[in-house]
């Protein structure tokens, strides 16, 4: 859906789709930023 009156911002990133290489980094951030409360 298009808003008329909103410009939308020019992004200075793109995103990559995840690779198998990808899998271990995935995991820290998952540990990182999904503490489990009861630990």
């Amino acid at each position: 859906m298009r808003i008329p009156f909103f410009q939308p911002r020019r992004r200075d990133y793109a995103l990559e789709p995840l690779t198998v290489a990808d899998s271990a980094a995935v995991s820290v951030l998952h540990r990182e930023d999904f503490v489990r409360p009861w630990t």
